[in-house]
């Protein structure tokens, strides 16, 4: 219905008062001269112009019942932004202090074997190779039993990698 929104909606109501006025004059005045003479085609005229002012009074109830519901959904919109927010401020907050506690337990494991650990601690090449897998997320080789040797890399130089 663009017209609706081409057209304020007095001109509608102006269609409806006209053709109501139309149709009453040639009932009541149809014994009149000149209308008489004109009173099928005022009727008729009349008739029409009440049916399509009838007919966008109802467009424009429609429209604004649709309206109403688009401002209460985005009144609801709003207050579930606002509700949102601050379940996602407590999200950050919970995930950063534990984030903060991993921090500081990892801390205290390298803290810990360090103090155990001495420089001319060397680890194994598949301890290595198992390392190396775990930090990208993938799943050893089937054939990590079978490397054997010792690498050049020790606990220190590995807890610093993490």
């Amino acid at each position: 219905m663009w017209l609706l929104n081409f057209l304020p909606d007095f001109v509608f109501h102006l269609l409806v008062i006209v053709g109501v006025l139309g149709v009453l004059t040639s009932f009541f005045f149809g014994s009149m001269p000149f209308v008489s003479q004109y009173k099928l085609p005022i009727q008729i005229f009349s008739i029409i112009v009440l049916v399509v002012g009838i007919w966008f009074e109802g467009a424009i109830s429609n429209n604004n019942s649709w309206l109403l519901k688009v401002k209460e959904l985005e009144v609801k919109l709003a207050q579930s932004e606002t509700q949102s927010a601050k379940v996602n401020t407590i999200l950050v907050e919970n995930i950063v202090e534990k984030e903060n506690i991993i921090k500081d337990k990892q801390n205290e494991i390298k803290s810990a074997i360090n103090k155990y650990a001495t420089d001319n601690c060397r680890l194994s090449n598949a301890s290595v190779s198992l390392f190396n897998s775990s930090s990208q997320s993938e799943l050893p080789d089937s054939s990590i039993d079978t490397i054997t040797g010792t690498s050049e890399i020790t606990i220190s130089e590995l807890l610093n990698t993490v």
